[in-house]
């Protein structure tokens, strides 16, 4: 997992997207968090979930948002549960920075806001499934390779 950039203002915070429970897991110990302190990745009926982390055991505060399996779902509904998850990371912000409605930040503000942090997640989220897409790719192609040198070396055999 990497940490989605700050662009939008000096972010109070650091946040980023785990989709897998294993990244999820190696991100919770780079922090420090001690496996009994470590939440569930995503709740069995949650198509996504946001783990706020106080400071304590990292100097900043962290938000991790956990997406569950997506391979069921459209790109609507998955882009939809990460903004709603992105509502969650500007509403932290909000009460880091003494907000406590929309009103205070200003509709626009606010707008821009999770325009932002919807985009960093999706981003990683493209980046994520191009990476699997990658994997599969080569995995196929090794295959290929593989079947392709045991039919050379039979041929050779046979000779």
């Amino acid at each position: 997992m990497k940490f989605a950039d700050k662009v939008l203002l000096s972010s109070p915070i650091d946040y980023g997207l785990c989709c897998e429970e294993a990244d999820f897991r190696k991100t919770l110990k780079k922090l420090g968090l001690p496996l009994e302190k470590q939440p569930t990745f995503c709740g069995p009926n949650a198509g996504a979930s946001t783990h706020f982390f106080d400071g304590a055991e990292s100097s900043r505060d962290v938000i991790i948002v956990t997406l569950n399996d997506t391979s069921d779902r459209t790109p609507t509904e998955i882009n939809s549960l990460l903004v709603h998850e992105a509502v969650h990371i500007f509403q932290h912000i909000k009460s880091i920075l003494g907000e406590t409605c929309t009103i205070d930040a200003g509709y626009e503000v606010e707008a821009y806001a999770i325009q932002r942090i919807s985009y960093n997640l999706m981003t990683e989220f493209e980046e994520y499934e191009l990476e699997l897409y990658e994997k599969a790719h080569k995995a196929k192609a090794d295959k290929k390779a593989a079947k392709k040198a045991a039919k050379k070396e039979k041929k050779r055999g046979s000779a």
